[in-house]
C-alpha cells in the first residue's frame, strides 16, 4: 500500500477518491455514485463537483 498517494473524499457521497493517476484541472468519475468531479489540487488532494 503506498502511504502518499493522494486520496479524498466525494463531495457527492464521500466515497474515497484516488487521485494518483490525475492531473489539476482534469476530470474524474466517483466509482459509487457516478458524480463527475473536477480536480482542484493533488496537495492537498482537493475535488470539487464538474459543471
Amino acid at each position: 500500500m503506498m502511504e502518499d498517494r493522494p486520496v479524498t473524499a466525494c463531495p457527492e457521497c464521500a466515497a474515497e477518491i484516488d487521485l494518483t493517476y490525475c492531473d489539476i484541472g482534469g476530470t474524474i468519475t466517483c466509482t459509487v455514485c457516478g458524480a463527475e468531479l473536477v480536480v482542484l489540487a493533488l496537495d492537498p488532494p482537493e475535488v470539487d463537483l464538474a459543471d
